[in-house]
């Protein structure tokens, strides 16, 4: 769990970066590619091969989100989750302490076929593919869960629901991921969790357990936010998730690291957690 940054750092972090004029650059080391849009992503590129401090600056309406980006060979996606609508894309690099120079800009007309295409895509907050191996732990034990309700059931028919989906990868995360509670002192600006490697160590903090659930149940096709702000369950920055059940057309909120101690502990808990509980601040 991070400390929150109060918006008058942001603030001031913004007007910094935005104050800057655009200099001379290797364009060639940045690009900005808004062809996948209609899938409620936007690809970036940022091959420099520089340690110099980055950001990602993604502005649409009023709406700002701010990325540390790292340098990368590749592409790199970014969500769309601001909605339709002109969607400016700058490149900032780090001169002295707090100040930025702008790099790098281009602008696009975002029209997403799917809004909660955003929730499933494998972008730089919530990255996943078919090769990690927390993807395949979650065709394995869905898999397995499927056997068992076959079982049970004497339905060799049977297919296991939208809810049983959620629910066995909830619960596989919270009975056996643990939470690192020195971990925060050593994250670097640009931290980005592994999925790979949170399921390998078996703990994690509230981003890696957020970043964990969400890219299992993308990976099934079942749209999953990861949320940043405030929670009454902690004094301190926080992350969950809300995952929409498609078949009630609504979102519920979902928070493994808050779980995951109560189970620990012995303590009851129920999955779904009440919205007055929780306030948002970022959405991913």
């Amino acid at each position: 769990m991070k400390r929150k940054i109060s918006y008058l750092i942001m603030i001031v972090l913004l007007a910094g970066i935005l104050s800057v004029n655009i200099l001379a650059r290797n364009t060639s080391a940045y690009d900005v590619d808004f062809s996948y849009s209609s899938n409620g992503i936007v690809k970036v590129l940022l091959n420099t091969e520089s340690n110099v401090k980055s950001k990602l600056v993604i502005q649409s309406g009023d709406e700002t989100y701010i990325y540390n980006i790292a340098n990368c060979i590749d592409y790199v996606n970014y969500p769309l989750q601001l909605g339709n609508g002109k969607y400016t894309v700058n490149i900032y690099e780090n001169t002295t302490g707090t100040k930025y120079k702008n790099v790098y800009s281009a602008s696009g007309n975002v029209t997403i076929d799917s809004i909660n295409s955003v929730f499933l895509a494998s972008t730089q907050q919530v990255k996943w593919d078919a090769t990690n191996l927390a993807v395949k732990l979650s065709q394995k034990l869905l898999a397995d869960a499927k056997k068992d309700k076959i079982a049970v059931t004497q339905n060799s028919q049977y297919e296991l629901s939208e809810k049983e989906i959620i629910d066995t990868l909830y619960t596989y995360i919270v009975k056996n991921i643990d939470y690192d509670h020195e971990k925060i002192d050593r994250l670097t600006f640009d931290y980005i969790p592994d999925i790979d490697v949170i399921l390998q160590d078996k703990k994690g903090i509230c981003f890696d357990y957020s970043v964990l659930l969400a890219s299992m149940l993308r990976s099934q096709g079942i749209p999953t936010k990861l949320i940043k702000g405030q929670s009454t369950t902690t004094d301190v920055y926080h992350a969950w998730n809300e995952i929409y059940l498609s078949s009630e057309n609504r979102w519920i909120i979902v928070d493994t690291t808050y779980d995951a101690y109560m189970n620990k502990n012995q303590k009851q808990y129920a999955m779904e957690k009440s919205s007055t509980q929780y306030t948002a601040e970022l959405m991913f």
